[in-house]
């Protein structure tokens, strides 16, 4: 079973508008997971409209290939670049 994060609930204002903070002992990652779930639950709702998560990173990969490695096999940084996307 895993450990759910917490939820603050930060403010409302006038319009009805909600900001909640998610925080807990898990990765980026976990805490991203855990809000898309909560995002998905919450739209389901006829109550919600819309939905804006805040401060959620994009995914990243970082690849290193020696200069020497591409050479001999004929390829430049570019090229792996495009095999990425």
């Amino acid at each position: 079973m895993r450990n759910l994060p917490s939820l603050l609930w930060i403010t409302a204002d006038v319009a009805g508008v909600m900001y909640l903070s998610i925080y807990g002992d898990l990765d980026a990652k976990g805490l991203v997971e855990f809000a898309r779930e909560m995002e998905n639950k919450l739209l389901s709702l006829p109550e919600i409209s819309l939905i804006e998560l805040r401060g959620v990173r994009s995914p990243e990969v970082h690849i290193e290939v020696p200069q020497a490695r591409l050479r001999s096999m004929g390829l430049r940084l570019n090229d792996i670049a495009e095999a990425g996307r």
